[in-house]
Order: structure tokens, then sequence, then C-alpha cells
């Protein structure tokens, strides 16, 4: 794992089914971490499932069921110190306008982080950037940054809106993710700017083989697990990392 991650620019945890951080997540966090004293950069982004990674990597019980936020849209409520952030203090108006007022920011959770639980010294690393409310009027963190490292968190899944066009067996779309020109912008903002953060770390495979020895374009994809949209190449990434 100390070889892969010596070759890779960053690392993104994406979204998926409820489970506790495994091991090699809490690996690269701590690469990061390390690198980042050492005056390098290494980000570290987190979706839905890897958002709670990054916050129960620090403080397990932060992290609470409970949540009512399945397949729905909500409005993001950017928190003032939003504007003078790294993911946000450059942000296109357009999608700013969008997070908080077109609700395109698409949720499907039942755990979630209460804004109060950054107070807790565990998460002194993080700050939170924006919240939102379930479907009962609970309110969590739904958006946050590293306050120096180059760790970013968002509960919602930007991607869905540019990416998820599955449908069910009765011809009705398997979730519901916005599509519209403000939605897609949005997720092209939230993935230009990880790659602009990743662009600042200089680390490279050894050679353009052994690169693509690690990109899924080399493997079979399947859709077993989710048949109507995600695609993935199982036992892939963090399973292969352990």
């Amino acid at each position: 794992m100390a070889k892969l991650l010596g070759s890779l620019n960053g690392f993104l945890f994406t979204g998926g089914q409820d489970m506790d951080p495994p091991p090699a997540a809490l690996r690269v966090l701590e690469h990061s971490r390390r690198m980042f004293e050492a005056g390098q950069v290494f980000p570290v982004w987190g979706t839905c499932l890897g958002f709670e990674w990054m916050v129960a990597a620090m403080s397990p019980k932060s992290l609470l069921p409970g949540f009512r936020a399945e397949n729905v849209n909500l409005p993001v409520h950017l928190q003032q110190r939003a504007t003078t952030s790294r993911l946000f203090s450059e942000a296109p108006q357009r999608v700013l306008e969008a997070l908080q007022f077109a609700n395109v920011a698409f949720n499907s959770h039942h755990r979630g982080v209460f804004p109060v639980e950054f107070l807790r010294p565990e998460l002194k690393d993080f700050q939170v950037l924006g919240t939102s409310f379930d479907e009962d009027g609970k309110e969590f963190a739904c958006v946050i940054e590293g306050v120096n490292l180059p760790w970013f968190g968002v509960q919602f899944h930007p991607e869905k809106n540019a990416f998820e066009h599955g449908l069910l067996p009765d011809g009705q779309p398997a979730t519901a993710a916005k599509h519209g020109p403000d939605a897609i912008a949005t997720t092209q903002f939230f993935a230009n700017f990880f790659v602009q953060q990743a662009r600042l770390n200089s680390q490279s495979f050894r050679s353009e083989a052994e690169e693509a020895s690690h990109l899924i374009y080399g493997h079979q994809t399947s859709r077993v697990f989710q048949p109507y949209f995600d695609e993935a190449q199982p036992l892939l990434t963090l399973r292969q990392l352990l």
C-alpha cells in the first residue's frame, strides 16, 4: 500500500453501503497528514460514506444513525466561513446559488453528524462549510473542509447529477438526482476543484504501464451489486490495498 500511495496524487473515498472506516482508509488519512507535516500536499475527498469515514476516523461517536435523507434533494445552507474557504472562495456564483436555492444536492443516507459535533477536540482538524436539514427537520453537516489539512467532504452525492441515469424495471428513474444545467455545473465544479488540488502533488507511477495496470479501464466491470446504476470493478480499491 505504501508504494501505491507514493504513486498517487490524491485519494477519493466514494459513497457506498454503511460500514466503519477500514484500516486502509485510516492509513490514507495518516499518509495525507504525514505529507502535510512534511510540507507536501496529498488531498483526500470523501463523498457520502467517504464523508462519514473521514469523521468517524477522528471521532467515531460523532457519526449517528436516525437521519432521514434517503433519495432526496436538499438545499445546502452555506456558513459564513464558506466564503473564505479553499473550496468555495472562488466558486462561481451560479454554483453557490444552485446549492443554496435549487436543491441540487442529492442525499442518500441515514447516518449523519450534527454540526455541534465539530466542537469536539477530536474534530478540530475540520470546519463545517455547509449544513442541510433532513426530512424530519434535523440539521446535519453536509460540507466540511480541513482547517489546514487538504481534506474535503460532502455528505451528498455531486457525481449523481451528471452520471446517474439508471432506470428501475418499471421505467422510473432509480434516483431523484437532478440533471439540469445548474446541477451539472455543481458536479463539474467539485470535480474540477479536487483535480486542481491533486495537481499540487507531483507524485507519479514509475511508468505508463504500471499506471495503466491500476486503472479501472483494464478491468472487467460489473453492475451486480446495483444493477440499475453503479458500475464497479469488484474487489478493487480499498480491499486491494489491505
